[in-house]
């Protein structure tokens, strides 16, 4: 891979860097799913069948043609997490289909729960919620895409090492920094709704949901305005480094995690994103 990672990844589409990457880091991709990847994807994807969709309309007319077919609750809020409703599939463990996952089921309960507590019409919440869900799992896809420019430039394992050792034995703790500001990162994009006063209450449910949040995932008011580049950038040096480095990195593959990886690639226009019916 010549030249900068942002050079080259505008010229290209994402699975050919990626098999590119396969064919020069091969160590960098595994079959052996970490267990709390494992967990999560059973959780949201089991036996259900995955729907590609490239926007929320999409997803409005699969609930109509599903609507029928099951009863949806209302889902139990206390120590909900992202990973409950949807699933970031990563490219490092060499899955059939990659990208973001989300539960149907789960994205109708929490629209149904947003709904109790605001003026807003059932699309209005759905098109919240859904948003929430999807640049909460985007944000994952970033820590991907990075890991394997750093792979590509570095030329030796990089993700799964850090999956590990690091994501892994931290998850669900106050240590798991890339879980606090994928919740950031989701709450800073949620910010256009029809009615203001709507947008108000909505922001309202988000914030008592994300604080309800088992350890790290509420974290994230920690990584909301400035702080959340100084996290980022320890999240760069965690990475690189496989371990719970505390401070942050002075790397230059970090001005791509932190400026320009999140740019690239449309996720929902390259048949990435999948509602799990």
């Amino acid at each position: 891979m010549n030249g900068q990672p942002e050079t080259y990844l505008s010229k290209c589409a994402i699975d050919t860097a990626i098999n590119e990457a396969m064919d020069l880091v091969p160590e960098a991709f595994s079959d052996d799913l970490s267990e709390t990847n494992y967990i999560a994807e059973r959780r949201v994807i089991g036996e259900r069948e995955a729907i590609a969709v490239s926007n929320v309309n999409d997803v409005f007319k699969i609930i109509e043609e599903h609507k029928s077919d099951e009863k949806y609750g209302i889902i139990e809020i206390e120590g909900w997490y992202p990973e409950k409703c949807a699933y970031y599939r990563s490219f490092h463990f060499r899955p059939k289909n990659w990208g973001v996952f989300i539960n149907l089921k789960c994205l109708i309960s929490l629209s149904r729960d947003l709904m109790k507590t605001s003026n807003a019409d059932f699309y209005e919440c759905l098109k919240f919620v859904w948003k929430k869900l999807l640049y909460h799992e985007k944000y994952h896809y970033k820590v991907d895409l990075f890991s394997m420019m750093a792979e590509s430039c570095l030329k030796m394992p990089i993700y799964i090492h850090y999956k590990h050792q690091v994501y892994d034995p931290t998850f669900l703790s106050n240590d798991n920094i890339e879980e606090g500001l994928a919740n950031a990162f989701a709450f800073k994009s949620v910010r256009h709704v029809p009615s203001k006063k709507n947008y108000l209450v909505m922001k309202k449910w988000l914030t008592g949901l994300l604080d309800h949040s088992p350890p790290g995932y509420n974290q994230y008011q920690k990584y909301l305005g400035n702080n959340f580049r100084v996290a980022e950038s320890q999240l760069v040096s965690q990475v690189l480094s496989a371990s719970l480095s505390k401070t942050s990195c002075n790397n230059p593959l970090q001005d791509f995690m932190i400026n320009s990886s999140h740019k690239f690639w449309n996720l929902e226009k390259d048949n990435k994103v999948y509602l799990c019916v």
